[in-house]
């Protein structure tokens, strides 16, 4: 019997969206602790679209199959979004998630 799997956009804001930003790359598994919200939007062709996200309190990675170093920050230890990222408005809404 296959497994169903599900994949959600994930919503992070602010501090907690910059250190995913620095720590996660596409192909990482992660713990993801939130609530889902719905909402629709019409895209430029004029097609109605819903949606379902993860609007996230907390993000980190899954220890199951792999090993982490927690390093602590402070505001001023922040670091800038690598320039290989695209900017959330240009993200692809059909694209997989990673």
């Amino acid at each position: 019997m296959e497994e169903v799997v599900s994949f959600f956009n994930i919503v992070a804001w602010a501090d907690l969206g910059e250190n995913v930003a620095a720590s996660i790359q596409k192909g990482h598994r992660v713990i993801v602790s939130g609530r889902l919200e719905q909402r629709s939007y019409e895209t430029s062709d004029g097609d109605k679209r819903t949606v379902v996200e993860v609007i996230a309190d907390d993000i980190g990675p899954s220890l199951k199959w792999a090993q982490c170093e927690i390093e602590r920050i402070t505001r001023d230890d922040r670091k800038p979004p690598k320039e290989t990222e695209k900017p959330a408005d240009e993200l692809d809404e059909e694209e997989e998630p990673f």
